[in-house]
């Protein structure tokens, strides 16, 4: 499996049947998910499909019965409940990163380009500034709407062919003092001509307005967000890549989400915290609230009184694997030589922070599961070091001694669409699945 040249070669025709499936259910995840609350949306509706119950409202934690619970406007756990007891084998922890790098639109304003008829909506970026490639590509607006009841409404525009379609242009940039900082801002072109009339003050359309369905106040107070409208698509002379956007960060998610749906009765309780990192949620600790919140709803679950260290102690008998990316490490030695490029096709990386006995045990425990079963994987390259910053085990390092890391797939890019191996996507799900049956 090492000298793989060719995707296909050398696979087993169960592995390809496996691998077309999981390819396919990757696609579509793509097509629906550009923005972290459709990726929460996404993970609800999916294992609700599957039978997984609101873990709330759980009175009995039988083994092999799936749970979700809601944890913040950006974070949601699910896990399947183990035939062991958690209070001697505590939990097996998988903390995956749901972030992806669209366009938010913060404070906004409608207006004209000048000497044109042309109406735009002007806004500033939420987070950093809008790269150039933005502004070479046609865009999709995704948005979330709060009603009077406090229910939420999405709506896209510009996904379909049949859509029209938008673009960002760099505002005119206004003159300010020495010492002040101005945020850029941005036009976002919509296409028809404002109204004209008495009033100076300038409108959106109301082409714009209808497509969307909102008035112009309920406009201002929405959430919105532009991504790229293209869609995933297979790619290669033997379709073995599959480009799209967000493909990068959402294979491990994906991977992930269809190890819950696979389990059955596994021997501990598996917990995935899907996490993201923006807004409130990138607060100090907030990882931490979040897990030990999810691990106390699970105890309550199998055990009559949760004791006030009762959290604590499962952790000690816990494991985490990690999900994060690869940097290189910063020395001479790194500056000067060139590192070697990161394998793609060849399997997911993993691997372990520090020197811990238990970590290191379990990082064996899952390789060996991996060559007995035939998958490939790649062992921590030299001159890389996993990143911990923004991790799950991070926040847990001293209380949780097993932790293994698994880093986000090596990927093609494109601007900011991602091409991604299928048999990557493969080692990832089987890689997860391992480490949540050993």
């Amino acid at each position: 499996m090492g000298n793989l040249q060719s995707f296909w070669g050398q696979i087993d025709l169960n592995s390809v049947s496996q691998i077309h499936s999981i390819s396919e259910g990757f696609l579509d995840f793509l097509k629906t998910t550009k923005t972290e609350w459709e990726v929460k949306d996404y993970i609800f509706r999916k294992l609700l499909h599957f039978r997984f119950s609101d873990l709330s409202k759980i009175s009995s934690a039988s083994p092999g019965l799936g749970f979700i619970e809601d944890l913040d406007d950006g974070c949601i756990a699910a896990g399947v409940f183990g035939t062991s007891n958690i209070q001697k084998r505590g939990l097996s922890i998988i903390g995956c990163p749901i972030d992806l790098d669209n366009v938010e639109l913060g404070p906004r304003s409608p207006g004209l380009i000048p000497e044109s008829d042309i109406s735009t909506v002007r806004f500033s970026p939420l987070n950093e500034d809008v790269r150039d490639e933005w502004m070479s590509t046609d865009v999709s607006i995704h948005g979330l709407r709060i009603l009077k009841d406090n229910s939420r409404r999405s709506f896209t525009l510009g996904e379909s062919r049949k859509e029209p379609g938008y673009f960002i242009a760099p505002a005119p940039e206004k003159k300010a003092a020495k010492s002040k900082k101005v945020k850029k801002q941005y036009d976002l072109v919509v296409g028809s001509a404002a109204p004209e009339g008495k009033d100076k003050k300038p409108h959106y359309s109301e082409t714009f307005l209808n497509s969307i369905g909102m008035t112009e106040k309920e406009l201002t107070s929405s959430t919105m967000s532009l991504v790229p409208a293209s869609m995933p698509n297979e790619m290669g002379s033997d379709r073995s890549l599959i480009q799209g956007f967000g493909a990068r960060e959402l294979l491990p998610v994906y991977a992930s989400l269809k190890t819950l749906t696979d389990l059955t009765r596994p021997e501990d309780t598996v917990v995935v915290i899907f996490h993201t990192q923006k807004g409130e949620c990138s607060r100090k600790n907030h990882n931490k609230e979040i897990t030990e919140k999810v691990a106390e709803s699970i105890l309550k679950k199998v055990v009559e009184k949760v004791s006030e260290n009762a959290v604590k102690d499962i952790f000690e008998f816990s494991r985490i694997l990690n999900v994060t990316d690869l940097e290189l490490k910063q020395s001479k030695t790194s500056q000067e030589v060139p590192a070697k490029p990161l394998p793609i096709g060849k399997g997911t990386i993993i691997g372990t922070t520090g020197g811990s006995s238990r970590s290191q045990r379990l990082l064996g425990i899952i390789e060996d599961s991996l060559e007995k079963a035939g998958i490939p994987y790649v062992k921590s390259p030299k001159n890389y070091e996993f990143h911990s910053g923004g991790t799950i085990g991070t926040a847990f390092s001293k209380s949780i001694p097993e932790a293994v890391n698994m880093a986000r797939v090596v990927s093609v890019s494109r601007n900011f669409c991602s091409a991604v191996s299928k048999i990557d996507l493969w080692a990832a799900y089987r890689t997860i699945l391992a480490y949540s049956t050993h």
